[in-house]
């Protein structure tokens, strides 16, 4: 198998076509480089660097893709926001029926004055 230099100085000689095939393998050797440094540093990266590092990427269009696929962690929906306000007043139903199971054990005593 030929390396790569080979290769594309070979396409290069072959006419107009294989110049203009060369200028964007070329090009698609340059990206490939770019985005295996950038792979690198976020492999090497904890979770906190790694935010810090999405501004030095180099590929545009790969962060806009992502931008347009991201979905939030936390759900945001209408149908989340009811499903999660009716667990918190189902949890808080019950740590009251609960804690009036025990009504004297919870009042605080006064002290006697003296």
């Amino acid at each position: 198998m030929q390396p790569r230099s080979v290769s594309v100085a070979e396409l290069r000689q072959s006419g107009a076509f294989g110049a203009e095939r060369t200028r964007t393998m070329q090009d698609t050797l340059a990206g490939y480089r770019r985005l295996s440094r950038d792979h690198i540093a976020l492999e090497a990266a904890d979770p906190f660097t790694r935010v810090c590092l999405a501004g030095h990427l180099h590929d545009a269009e790969i962060a806009a893709r992502t931008w347009t696929a991201y979905r939030p962690a936390l759900p945001v929906s209408f149908e989340a926001a009811v499903f999660g306000s009716g667990g918190s007043a189902s949890f808080a139903g019950a740590t009251a029926g609960h804690l009036s199971l025990f009504p004297g054990r919870l009042r605080c005593r006064r002290r006697a004055p003296g």
